[in-house]
């Protein structure tokens, strides 16, 4: 603890009174749910492992959002249409669940 004297020089005190930094706890990170929507239907992608990402496709960048137009533009087979369609069905298919419709109030919170 640094003391200010009278000619105002600082001087130290107790060197045993530093004070100590405290390190806050490291937290595990919880992953965010990322929920896209896709023909009406929402879909959580947070454990699908999406190819397109080695080539900065990250899916993190749809959440929230509707991906119609990104899926055909993006993709030479049908493929990605299989497998939420497979997750719809199934609830769940490569990492990919089915959540449900797409509401009128979702629509209204964009």
């Amino acid at each position: 603890m640094n003391i200010m004297t009278m000619d105002n020089k600082v001087s130290s005190s107790d060197s045993s009174l530093e004070e100590k930094k405290t390190e806050t706890p490291k937290t595990p990170r919880t992953p965010k749910r990322i929920l896209i929507s896709y023909q009406g239907e929402w879909y959580d992608v947070t454990d699908f492992s999406h190819p397109g990402e080695g080539s900065g496709v990250y899916l993190e960048d749809y959440n929230g959002k509707e991906v119609d137009e990104e899926i055909q533009n993006a993709h030479m087979t049908d493929e990605p249409q299989c497998m939420l369609a497979q997750a719809k069905k199934k609830n769940e298919f490569y990492g990919i669940k089915y959540v449900g419709k797409v509401t009128q109030i979702d629509k209204e919170e964009k």
